[in-house]
């Protein structure tokens, strides 16, 4: 297999398990709730999540038993050169504790993501911070949601 082949073929199967990984799953969400369920996803991500109140933030999949207390909420998040994509974006609909989000390097996040983003920090008056690597970005995005 010649290595432009085998590149193609791998480029696939990462789109595919990033896809799997970066879906908003409503039923999720009405189980464990939307704190919870975002932390999840910014974990299987590479992403960091901090609660309200807490000194501690959770980076490793493995310390997420906090997130299920039913007094858990997400305040702060951060996500460097994490695998999110607009797909996953969703999630930031239910949390309504943020104060600070702070995005490096992510450069999956498209447009709808943005404006997802942006709605959820917007509505609670939030810190929002952006940084990509991407060549091309419309900045109308942000300007539009200047914080």
């Amino acid at each position: 297999m010649s290595l432009t082949r085998y590149l193609k073929k791998s480029k696939l199967f990462y789109g595919f398990i990033n896809m799997a990984f970066n879906h908003y799953d409503k039923d999720r969400v009405q189980k464990v709730g939307a704190n919870a369920a975002a932390a999840e996803w910014l974990l299987k991500n590479g992403g960091s999540v901090k609660g309200l109140g807490s000194g501690s933030w959770i980076s490793d999949y493995n310390g997420i038993t906090a997130c299920y207390k039913p007094s858990f909420k997400i305040a702060h998040i951060e996500a460097v050169d994490a695998d999110i994509t607009s797909g996953g974006c969703e999630h930031f609909k239910g949390l309504n504790h943020l104060r600070s989000v702070v995005l490096k390097g992510c450069v999956n996040i498209g447009d709808s993501g943005l404006q997802m983003i942006c709605k959820a920090v917007v509505s609670t008056q939030s810190t929002f911070f952006f940084s990509t690597k991407l060549k091309s970005r419309s900045s109308s995005l942000l300007d539009e949601h200047r914080m």
